[in-house]
């Protein structure tokens, strides 16, 4: 009687302990299986992000646009309006087939405009003298070429002070001219297809945009 009963203890011992072992097996099973589906969901869901980031987007008009980044773009030009010839023309094309625009090898500079005369003379003896600017003269920005589509920067002014002074040395003759510097930036516009990127038209473009203004005394 003994003996069965320490056997039966025995047994129902080891069935816990079995039945232990299982839970802790099953409990470590369930967490790494957990753990697998948030993995596999995290990675799908940064996948579809990847996608979504670099995925084309439609426009107000129904058309799909391309989007790239592009360095150096502050503002929209809004002084350049588009002649209803090439307007027309694009608007026919969009018609047939999705169309993208986009900017080729755009380069910037930093240029000047021609001086503009903006003093009277001053003819000045051994001991030199001052010259006053008396003209205001403005100088403008702008684009040449079609830029409709993208983004560039351009226009601004820049006026010539009255009143502003320099000195010039002795026995000169001068006059003081005034000019704008230009942060300009030059290029290809180009309308591709979206899907088949076939080019249906393109042109080169200008964009100056006023940054300062510039005195200069210039000899005789």
């Amino acid at each position: 009687m003994t003996i069965s009963l320490g056997f039966l203890i025995f047994m129902v011992k080891y069935k816990m302990l079995q039945h232990n072992i299982f839970r802790r097996k099953e409990k470590k099973r369930n967490f790494v299986f957990r753990l697998v589906t948030i993995l596999g969901m995290l990675s799908c869901m940064l996948t579809i992000y990847q996608q979504e980031v670099s995925a084309d987007f439609i426009d107000n008009n129904g058309n799909v646009v391309r989007e790239f980044n592009e360095s150096e773009v502050n503002f929209l030009n809004e002084d350049f309006y588009p002649n209803e010839e090439a307007y027309s023309a694009l608007e026919n094309m969009m018609l047939r087939y999705p169309l993208s625009i986009r900017k080729v090898n755009p380069k910037v500079t930093t240029e000047y405009s021609g001086f503009k005369r903006v003093s009277d003379d001053l003819k000045t003896g051994s001991a030199g003298g001052s010259i006053s600017v008396n003209n205001s003269v403005t100088i403008s920005g702008g684009t040449t070429g079609n830029v409709y589509g993208i983004s560039v920067q351009s226009g601004k002014s820049t006026t010539s002070s009255v009143g502003f002074t320099l000195n010039v040395g002795p026995n000169k003759t001068a006059y003081v001219g005034y000019r704008a510097v230009y942060r300009v930036e030059r290029g290809i516009r180009e309308v591709y297809r979206t899907g088949s990127g076939i080019i249906e038209t393109s042109n080169s473009y200008t964009a100056k945009l006023v940054t300062n203004g510039e005195y200069a005394l210039i000899y005789k």
